[in-house]
């Protein structure tokens, strides 16, 4: 009971650490040594994503004592610090909102409408999409949450940019963590399908030699059908969240799979939720038909997380920040970040509370702040050759320039400049500020 209390806290508020500490302590003396060290990483992939941070000096070297197994003899080291020290502590450390979940109000709603639904045993499917630094992580961490305080099993998976290629590898993620939660049913399922589903785990295989990869035709067929009735009798026993994020580097194997079991699913309370940005998306991207097909079952409801209105900008520089914001300076920061959870809460980064209300971008004298960064070179990498030559003579031009000048200094003819200037414009990579019929 005390761990499930001190996890339901630490994702209440997943930026005090001193829970984490907490939690991490309580499993390992629990013999739960494995589940320690993934509360610390769970820990420590939130202050990375959400507020760009390591963990704090005590957190990781708790971690090392995990690892050692030398935490018999742990205390909190704050209970050894004067009273008024550890006030001091926290006032330094103001409690700080994280990122891109202020103003989300609606879209929270949504997903918890779509759980209800699933849980009178409609299986639903919800797609949360959005730019880089929009916020959807956050959003889905803070209902599984919720979810998970309603009763339902939540199951993660995600998919990383360099394992596009692998085969099944988030699908895999997915069923290795309802396995060890398989009770009633699904236990009994489990035995019978283990010779199938060690295609995904190979711990499960009586025999090594599987390979994820080569499955293909009937064998692929009852791996997938496995998978569903693995899915199903998990439900049977308990509500089922599946919960694919950055769904845009998942491997068509994994997204089939998913489809699959979508299909052939029944009646069993299953909420699948698959988040995804939408720029990532080639035309041949096998989540496009996937999301298509799901889309006419009308089983499906989309979220799209938009950018944040001035007065929720107000609102999450003032967490970040931890104190009122003028709001004319909140509307220069909304202006520049164009509402991106993730630029609001870089550049609040860079503030002092006593910032002029005329704060503008070239205030930063210096770099922008590296998340910052990585966003929009990221945005210059799914741009075509032609539209970053453009872009380059656009940065060089102070204010901008004229299209026409833009066309000469390119050598280019100007429909074929029109088109790189539409595609900068589309990745929001530019603004376009008319002084005329001829300007860019």
């Amino acid at each position: 009971e005390a761990i499930e209390q001190l996890t339901a806290l630490s994702e209440r508020d997943p930026f005090r650490e001193r829970r984490w500490e907490l939690l991490m302590v309580a499993l390992y003396l629990s013999g739960r040594q494995a589940d320690a060290l993934r509360a610390y990483q769970r820990a420590r992939d939130l202050l990375v994503r959400e507020l760009g941070i390591e963990p704090s000096a005590s957190l990781r070297q708790l971690e090392a004592d995990v690892l050692q197994q030398r935490v018999e003899g742990w205390t909190d080291p704050t209970l050894h610090r004067p009273m008024a020290e550890r006030g001091r502590s926290r006032e330094r450390h103001p409690s700080r909102s994280p990122p891109g979940f202020i103003g989300r109000g609606p879209e929270s709603a949504a997903l918890d409408e779509q759980l209800e639904q699933a849980f009178t045993g409609e299986p639903r499917v919800a797609v949360v999409s959005g730019e880089a630094g929009i916020g959807k992580s956050r959003l889905l961490e803070a209902f599984r949450t919720r979810a998970a305080s309603r009763g339902a099993q939540v199951h993660w998976g995600e998919s990383y940019e360099a394992e596009a290629t692998g085969a099944y590898r988030p699908v895999a993620t997915l069923v290795r963590s309802i396995i060890p939660d398989a009770g009633g049913r699904a236990s009994a399922v489990l035995a019978a399908e283990r010779g199938e589903l060690a295609i995904l785990i190979p711990e499960l295989a009586e025999s090594p030699g599987h390979d994820a990869v080569a499955v293909v035709g009937d064998r692929q067929l009852r791996l997938f059908d496995s998978v569903t009735r693995l899915v199903r009798s998990a439900a049977s026993d308990q509500p089922l969240v599946l919960v694919l994020d950055d769904a845009h580097w998942a491997d068509s194997e994994s997204l089939r799979l998913l489809a699959h079991v979508l299909r052939h699913i029944g009646d069993a309370p299953v909420l699948v939720i698959f988040g995804y940005r939408p720029e990532e998306l080639v035309p041949d991207h096998a989540l496009r038909s996937i999301l298509a097909e799901l889309r006419r079952s009308g089983r499906v409801h989309e979220v799209n997380l938009r950018r944040l209105a001035d007065g929720d900008v107000a609102a999450l520089m003032a967490a970040i920040i931890g104190g009122s914001v003028a709001m004319p300076l909140a509307n220069a920061v909304a202006a520049v970040s164009g509402g991106n959870p993730l630029f609001v809460a870089e550049l609040s980064k860079t503030l002092d509370q006593g910032e002029s209300p005329s704060w503008s971008l070239d205030s930063l004298h210096g770099r922008l702040p590296a998340q910052i960064e990585d966003v929009l070179f990221r945005r210059i990498s799914l741009v075509g050759p032609q539209s970053r030559e453009a872009l380059l003579v656009i940065g060089a031009a102070p204010g901008g320039c004229e299209v026409s000048v833009l066309a000469e200094a390119l050598d280019r003819e100007k429909e074929l400049v029109l088109d790189a200037i539409d595609e900068l414009l589309e990745a929001e990579l530019i603004v376009e500020r008319r002084q005329g019929q001829d300007a860019a």
